[in-house]
C-alpha cells in the first residue's frame, strides 16, 4: 500500500503548477533551493542581504549553471505567496518571522528549513493561523560567492503528514533530495548530535569535515562529543541506536572536503550557531543532571578563538 501511495506522488510530482514562492534568508541552503525552485518555472522571490546579492544572475552548483530569481531587501505586504521559506540561521529566526507575519504577506505554508532540536511551542503563537512545518537537512552546502559546493547525502527531512505532502512534492519536482519520515524531531535530534560532533571542531582546526575524521586523535575526540551529545538527546528523543548513528555520521563526514556552515561563518566574522547546538547539550545536560564535560570544554576552546562569535 505504501509504494502505491508514494508512485502516485512521483506522478503527481511531474505536474506540480507554477507556485508563488519566497525564500527569506538565502545563504548556502536558501541559495540552493532559491535556484532549483527557479529553475523549474516556479515564480521565486528571494529576500537576502550582501551574500545574495553577490550571486548576481548566475549561480553555480558544483560547476551546474543556474539563472538567480530577484534579491530584494524588504517584503512587499501587496503579495502573497503559496510558500515561504525560511532558511535563516536560528538566533535570527524569531525575528524573521516577526517581520513576515508583521508585514501583511500572505502565504499558505510557511516551510521553517531548520536542523537543531530546539523547543518550538513558541513557534504557535507566533505565526498564529498560517501552518507550518519544519525541514531538517542532512546535506552539505559552502557557498563562495556566486559559487556553490553541493555535497549529497540523505537529504531533506519532511514529516509524513497531509501537510507536509504539499512541499515534498513541491521540492521533489525540482530535484530536491527529499524524503518523508515518520517523526521529523528524531532526524532533528540526530543532526543535532551529528552538528555537535563536527562543526565547532572544524572552527577549532580549521580542517575540512574530511580532514577532521582522517586526524585520528581528533577523530577520538569527535566520537566522545558524539556519544556524550547523543547521551544526553537520547533522553529526549528515541533516536536509532548510538553505534549505528555513528557510522551513519561518520559515512558522511569521511569523503566531505568540505568545511562546517560553523567554520564558513566565523570566516566571514558571522555570529555562529554554537550557542544553539553545544550550547543546546550543555543547558540540556545540567537540567538532566547529566554531565556534559567534552561539550564544555570544546565550547570553551571555540570561544577562546572566536570570543565574538558564540
Amino acid at each position: 500500500m505504501t509504494s502505491f501511495i508514494y508512485f502516485f506522488l512521483d506522478i503527481y510530482t511531474m505536474i506540480i503548477p507554477q507556485k508563488k514562492i519566497l525564500v527569506y534568508g538565502a545563504g548556502s541552503i536558501g541559495s540552493y533551493l532559491a535556484a532549483k525552485l527557479f529553475a523549474k518555472g516556479h515564480d521565486v522571490d528571494v529576500i537576502g542581504k550582501q551574500k545574495a546579492k553577490d550571486i548576481g544572475k548566475y549561480l553555480y552548483i558544483n560547476e551546474d549553471k543556474y539563472e538567480y530569481p530577484k534579491v530584494y531587501e524588504d517584503l512587499d505586504s501587496n503579495k502573497r505567496y503559496d510558500y515561504i521559506f525560511i532558511t535563516s540561521k536560528y538566533y535570527d529566526l524569531k525575528k524573521n518571522l516577526e517581520t513576515i507575519t508583521n508585514s501583511g504577506v500572505r502565504t499558505d505554508l510557511i516551510v521553517l528549513v531548520q536542523n537543531t532540536y530546539i523547543d518550538n511551542s513558541w513557534y504557535i503563537n507566533l505565526i498564529k493561523n498560517t501552518p507550518f512545518i519544519v525541514v531538517s537537512v542532512f546535506e552539505g552546502f559552502n557557498l563562495d560567492g556566486n559559487k556553490l559546493k553541493f555535497i549529497k547525502t540523505a537529504g531533506w527531512f519532511l514529516e509524513d503528514d497531509m501537510l507536509s505532502r504539499d512541499a515534498y512534492n513541491l521540492l521533489k519536482s525540482c530535484d530536491v533530495n527529499v524524503q518523508l519520515t515518520d517523526d521529523i524531531d528524531i532526524k532533528r535530534g540526530e543532526k543535532t548530535v551529528f552538528n555537535s560532533a563536527s562543526n565547532g571542531f572544524c572552527a577549532i582546526y580549521e580542517k575540512t569535515l574530511m580532514e577532521l575524521t582522517n586526524d585520528k586523535k581528533i577523530l577520538k575526540e569527535m566520537q566522545d562529543l558524539f556519544d556524550e551529545s547523543y547521551e544526553v538527546l537520547s533522553e529526549l528523543i528515541p533516536m536509532h541506536s548510538k553505534r549505528s548513528l555513528w557510522n551513519t555520521f561518520l559515512s558522511f563526514v569521511k569523503n566531505m572536503d568540505h568545511y562546517s556552515s560553523t567554520y564558513q561563518d566565523v570566516n566571514k566574522n558571522k555570529k555562529t550557531e554554537m550557542y544553539f547546538i553545544n550550547g543546546f547539550i550543555i543547558e540540556l545536560g545540567r537540567k538532566m543532571g547529566i554531565p556534559t564535560p567534552k561539550n564544555i570544554e570544546l565550547v570553551r576552546k571555540f570561544r577562546d578563538k572566536y570570543p565574538d562569535l558564540y
